[in-house]
């Protein structure tokens, strides 16, 4: 039947159905919305009330005696940390027990230890390690100083000429410098 309606009417008819389409939709979305409003409002009014006891809460805590405590104890306890890091003298970077035992470590045959002393420095660098002992002979003595300077933590290690003067039985010194 459609059909035989002019081509006028089939226009206006179908305009009609458009206008009448984009209405209900219209009313749709509208009532869509309108479910949602009504079903997000009561969570809306109930985190807003929840916000508001948590920002009130925040203010009771900062203005109370114990926060107020807090913060000037935080303050005490960084001074006192500024203090302690003056005060801390720096560790060494070798124990002396290590560095002893790395000097015995190259001793040689033909040479006895006597005594060993340590010195610290004004510097880091200028740390001493005093040896004095009894020599074999000048070769044994000789092996036992290229030995020490073998070591990589011994910058400078100082064996006077008067050392090497007796043949047998050499009483010697030796410094040891480094940073130590």
């Amino acid at each position: 039947m459609f059909n035989l309606l002019p081509e006028v009417e089939k226009k206006k008819i179908l305009q009609e159905y458009n206008v009448r389409r984009g209405i209900v939709f219209f009313v749709f979305l509208c009532v869509s919305l309108g479910i949602a409003l009504v079903g997000i409002f009561p969570s809306y009014v109930l985190s807003s009330i929840k916000l508001k006891e948590v920002k009130d809460n925040v203010s009771l805590v900062q203005q109370s005696s114990l926060f107020q405590e807090a913060g000037q104890l935080n303050k005490d306890l960084s001074q006192a940390n500024i203090k302690l890091t003056a005060l801390q003298a720096d560790a060494p970077s070798v124990l002396i027990g290590d560095l002893f035992s790395r000097v015995i470590e190259h001793k040689v045959v033909g040479v006895r230890l006597n005594g060993l002393m340590y010195k610290k420095g004004a510097t880091k660098d200028s740390s001493i390690v005093s040896l004095s002992g009894v020599a074999k002979n000048r070769e044994s003595l000789s092996n036992f100083a290229s030995e020490l300077k073998k070591e990589p933590l011994f910058k400078n290690i100082s064996l006077p000429v008067s050392s090497f003067a007796k043949d047998s039985n050499a009483e010697f010194t030796l410094q040891i410098t480094g940073s130590f």
